[in-house]
């Protein structure tokens, strides 16, 4: 039995929400891992990481909010739900993700308070991710594209139907992709934003 629209929808918006969830937190966690030895980080450095990590944190009370939609609509399907497991999960969740948008809203961070001009160690070990982001940056094109056509695959082996209805949710995957990249991109810094 194949899964209704409604399910299909919910559950891509949920998946692709928690892809951006993990982009952003990885951009977090790669501009903390660059400047973590320094005495004093830069207030840009603490502001991108804040950006990041609000970023995730919303993406992440989307997926909540589609898997827990996903999980409501899907209960009728299962041969044995556990209506109450799936109430109390999708709350856990959605409380969860909440927590953790206001946290990282609520943090203060003076991007102009520049304790120390000293940029990030390029050449140390912890360094790899943000020197990894500068390849991305460089041929911008290159890897999105790469990206988006890798990731039309999976969302076609997960779709509950047949290769021609799955195949419009892998085009709308790689087109997630592209549309993620090219209006978060500069802010994660994945690519520069270009001015006139």
């Amino acid at each position: 039995m194949h899964a209704t629209l409604a399910t299909q929808v919910s559950f891509f918006a949920a998946v692709l929400a928690f892809q951006v969830a993990v982009v952003a937190g990885m951009r977090a966690a790669s501009r903390a891992l660059a400047v973590w030895r320094s005495s004093t980080a830069r207030g840009e450095d603490r502001a991108f990481v804040r950006r990041c990590a609000t970023i995730s944190a919303s993406a992440l009370g989307i997926a909540a909010a589609g898997w827990a939609i996903t999980l409501a609509l899907a209960l009728d399907r299962l041969s044995n739900p556990n209506r109450l497991g799936a109430i109390v999960g999708g709350s856990i969740m959605l409380a969860g993700a909440g927590a953790a948008l206001a946290t990282t809203t609520r943090l203060r961070v003076n991007p102009a308070d520049d304790a120390s001009g000293m940029v990030p160690d390029a050449a140390g070990l912890f360094s790899i991710p943000e020197r990894s982001v500068g390849l991305v940056q460089n041929h911008p094109i290159l890897w999105c594209g790469s990206i988006a056509a890798l990731s039309a695959l999976p969302a076609m082996t997960h779709a509950e139907t047949t290769f021609t209805g799955a195949l419009p949710w892998g085009l709308i995957q790689a087109a997630t992709v592209v549309l993620a990249f090219r209006v978060l991109g500069p802010a994660l810094g994945l690519r520069r934003a270009r001015t006139t």
